[in-house]
Order: structure tokens, then C-alpha cells, then sequence
């Protein structure tokens, strides 16, 4: 095994040592009596916040493998340069393999230390300005400290903030938002690639992941969907919000109907979750009503991506496919989903409609608090196979009992 000789350690490689005193100098050939005085004062008075300090507390924001030698990674330089050596020949031969220096480079938020903004996210552009922080925390070679967790971080030089390491765990994970959660954390830790904006939705970091990717001769149907009833209790809700809003005293009764039957609660009942006309959207319990109407197994939820969420897992029957490359049979009862953005919106905001008519080419899709109300005039073309022609923004699709078929070869 080569060795490395002391010698060609450069000066600096493993301490950040300069010539400090120039600056500071007592000599009196260049130094007068007023800059006495003043650097006597100034060591009186002077603040140093850092002064006795050894480590500082952060949360990591981010982080990203890195399968290449760094300066801010001394063991992954100097393994690189047992490597070069045995490559080169440029010392007695050997014959081992080059060496993984498999690590993490993570972002760490110290509000104390820090005057750039704080990261909206876990992708926010700022983070491109945040040094990288390598962990001596034994065990986070190969397996990343979590986005969320509370680290002690020690700089080798504190004043100049050189060369800062993770040194131990404090604590966390913690939940924040777009930046750190459990959904967040699986995809970091799957791997998916993230790019500024709508990628922090769960719909990427939680729904697509693992869905199953389709061959040109597959298609996703059903041989039982959902009852063709659907299209009657829907007509029938449309037909009480025509003309309506949510703020119309008449929808006060029927958003109460859609709430009771997920489970939310008025603040005068006492009982929690809670929700309030025009306070919380109620999309999500509109899919929900409509769908428990004709079938009780459907998986109801508050929020969209909950219910999503349980027909990724398959229950009561329910599954999850994605929509962008995939060929899909258009029924009755099939749900689309897309991110919802704009005002308001978080990591977890989406929005779902539901199909509730096939017509002339097209399958009409119904929605709740559209413009605060319900509607059902939505559209997406169907092919001659009756499948789906596009899904517009809708990126997931659940459908009752789904399965995949073979294309019929004529």
C-alpha cells in the first residue's frame, strides 16, 4: 500500500496558519502613540461574540453525494493522492483499487451566524452560496444525516469561519416546510433529482415515485370501476351550486354534509380538525362526498394527497398511476390530480377532480371550490380506444380496481 511521505504535505494542508501580527504590531519604528491607544481601547472594549465560542448549532437545509475528492474534504484529498500514486507509478507500484470517497456535502442553517436569506426550500437558489460541510459524524459516509436534523458544527479556524465539520448530532429531525419532511426526506433518500420551484410538491416527492412505468403495449383499466351512479349524484351536486358560491347562506348545510363526512369539525363543537366556510378549502371533501356515495371503500381525506396517498398503498381497492407516458382507459369514477400553486400554496398543496360523464369524445371531470364553487365542466379528450388523448396538468391518476392489460394486435 503506497504511503504518503510528510514531506509533500504543502504548508496549510492540514492547518489554517498565517502570519497575524503585522497588522497589530508594537514596533515603534511604524507604529505612534495615538495606535497604542487605540489598540488598548479597542481590546477593552471590543466585542468578540465568537471569543470562547468552539461550536454553533445548525439545522441541515440540504445535502448531495459527492463520489469526488474535495479541499473542504482533507481524507477524500488525501485518498485521491494514495490513488494517483499507485495509478502514476510515481512510487513503488501497487495493485490495490482506487478508493471510494463516497460522502455528503451538506448545507447547514446557523440563523445566528448567518446574514443571507434564510432557504424557502430545500432547492432555494441561495443555498448555492451556503458552504458545504462535510460530517466526521461516524456512520454518515454512506448514509446521510436527515434533512431536518440538528448538528453541532465546529470550524477549525472560527474566526475567518474555515473549514467548518459536522461534528455530532444534536438532535431532529425537525419539520420544516419545503424544506424538511418525511416526504422530502424518502425522495432525498431515493435519489430523485429536485429543481427549483414545484418540484418540493408531494406530488414529486411522495405520489410519482415507484409508480409503475408502462410498455407501448400496456394500458391501465378496470374491469369493475365505479358505479355509472356517479354520474347522477354529481349532476345533482352541481345542480344545487349553480348560481351559488360557498359564501351563500344555502352552502353553508352542504359543506357541512361534505365536512361530517371526513371527519372535520365547527369550532363550536369543540372537537378538532376544524373547518370554517371560505376558511379551508374544501375540494378535497367534495371528491371525498361524492365518491363515498357509490362507493364506501373509497379511501376519504381532507386533502387530496391523502387520499392519494392510501390509493398508492391500495386501499379499499384503490390505485395510483401516472399519467405522463402511460396509456389509460377513461372511466367513470377515475380521479386526476395535479399540484396546486399560487397564493397559499405549500409542499402538500394539490387538487384533485373526478370523471363523472363520458360524452362525445370526452370525459367531463367535476371539482369543489373552483372559483368557490363546484363545477363540472372541465374536459379531456378521448381517444377512439377510449383512452385517454391527454391529461393536461393532472400528473397522477387513481382508478377503483386498476390493473394493467395488453393491447389488443389486430
Amino acid at each position: 500500500m503506497a504511503e504518503i511521505k510528510l514531506s509533500d504535505l504543502p504548508y496549510g494542508s492540514l492547518n489554517n496558519l498565517e502570519d497575524n501580527s503585522s497588522g497589530d504590531s508594537g514596533d515603534r519604528r511604524r507604529t505612534g502613540a495615538t495606535t497604542f491607544l487605540r489598540f488598548a481601547v479597542e481590546k477593552v472594549f471590543g466585542k468578540d461574540t465568537l471569543d470562547n465560542v468552539a461550536e454553533l448549532n445548525g439545522v441541515i437545509v440540504s445535502y448531495r453525494p459527492v463520489a469526488y475528492p474535495s479541499y473542504k474534504n482533507r481524507t477524500a484529498m488525501f485518498e485521491e493522492f494514495v490513488y494517483k500514486i499507485n495509478e502514476t507509478g510515481d512510487e513503488e507500484s501497487a495493485e490495490e483499487e482506487p478508493k471510494k470517497y463516497a460522502s455528503f456535502a451538506y448545507k447547514v442553517y446557523i440563523p445566528e451566524l448567518e446574514c443571507r436569506p434564510a432557504p424557502k426550500s430545500f432547492n432555494d437558489p441561495v443555498l448555492i452560496t451556503y458552504p458545504d460541510i462535510y460530517s466526521d459524524v461516524e456512520g454518515t459516509q454512506n448514509l446521510p444525516l436527515e434533512l431536518g436534523t440538528l448538528v453541532a458544527v465546529k470550524y477549525e479556524d472560527i474566526n475567518n469561519l474555515f473549514n467548518p465539520r459536522i461534528v455530532r448530532k444534536v438532535g431532529g429531525p425537525i419539520q420544516i416546510e419545503n424544506i424538511a419532511s418525511e416526504a422530502i426526506n424518502e425522495a432525498f433518500r431515493k435519489g430523485i433529482p429536485a429543481t427549483v420551484g414545484s418540484s418540493t410538491n408531494i406530488v414529486y416527492t411522495s405520489l410519482l415515485p415507484d409508480l409503475q412505468e408502462l410498455s407501448p403495449d400496456e394500458y391501465v383499466t378496470s374491469d369493475t370501476p365505479v358505479s355509472t351512479n356517479l354520474t347522477q349524484v354529481v349532476e345533482q351536486e352541481l345542480s344545487f351550486w349553480s348560481g351559488k358560491t360557498e359564501k351563500d347562506p344555502d352552502a353553508y348545510p352542504r359543506l357541512k354534509t361534505y365536512w361530517d363526512n371526513v371527519g372535520w369539525f365547527l369550532e363550536s363543537e369543540g372537537k378538532s380538525p376544524v373547518w370554517s366556510p371560505s376558511g379551508v378549502p374544501w375540494s378535497a371533501a367534495y371528491i371525498s362526498y361524492v365518491l363515498t356515495r357509490v362507493d364506501s371503500q373509497f379511501p376519504k381525506a381532507a386533502a387530496h394527497y391523502a387520499y392519494s396517498e392510501s390509493a398508492k398503498k391500495g386501499t379499499g381497492n384503490w390505485s395510483l398511476w401516472k399519467t405522463n407516458g402511460n396509456s389509460i382507459e377513461a372511466q367513470i369514477g377515475d380521479i386526476l390530480v395535479k399540484k396546486r400553486t399560487g397564493k397559499g400554496a405549500s409542499s402538500t398543496s394539490t387538487h384533485g377532480d373526478v370523471v363523472y360523464k363520458i360524452q362525445d369524445g370526452y370525459a367531463y371531470l367535476s371539482g369543489g371550490n373552483l372559483g368557490n364553487t363546484a363545477k363540472g365542466n372541465i374536459k379531456l379528450q378521448v381517444n377512439g380506444q377510449g383512452r385517454y388523448a391527454g391529461y393536461g396538468p393532472y400528473e397522477i391518476l387513481l382508478k377503483k380496481n386498476g390493473k394493467v392489460a395488453q393491447q389488443q394486435v389486430s
